[in-house]
């Protein structure tokens, strides 16, 4: 079970491989379809659920977002949420682009939704 969407100037890298217990979103994310593409995120999630596993890992690493992506996302982890996944969020702070901001809104995001999560530092 895999997805591979490569990333664009205003898109994220998507790649989740289930069989590898593996979900990375990497990148920016200011397009202004956002929604659409997160809910094509959940879509593949729902339709492959079965196969995920507990402390499956979906890491995110973004370096800015767009409030388009910031709603977009908050629903993509609401979903997440509501059919309780069992997915560990983890959320990648960067030194090099200092995405602080970013970290800090999907951290409140989580916790809002209890969702499982923690910030590691990206070398």
């Amino acid at each position: 079970m895999r997805l591979l969407l490569s990333s664009s100037s205003s898109s994220p890298l998507v790649f989740f491989d289930l069989s590898a217990n593996f979900l990375r979103i990497a990148g920016v994310s200011t397009m202004p379809d956002a929604a659409q593409f997160y809910e094509k995120l959940s879509l593949w999630l729902k339709d492959h659920a079965v196969h995920i596993r507990p402390g499956t890992e979906l890491v995110l690493s973004l370096h800015f977002l767009n409030s388009a992506s910031i709603r977009a996302l908050y629903q993509f982890l609401r979903q997440i949420a509501k059919e309780r996944w069992p997915l560990h969020i983890v959320i990648t702070h960067q030194a090099k682009s200092d995405n602080s901001d970013v970290v800090e809104v999907l951290m409140e995001a989580c916790k809002i939704l209890a969702l499982s999560y923690e910030v590691r530092q990206e070398t």
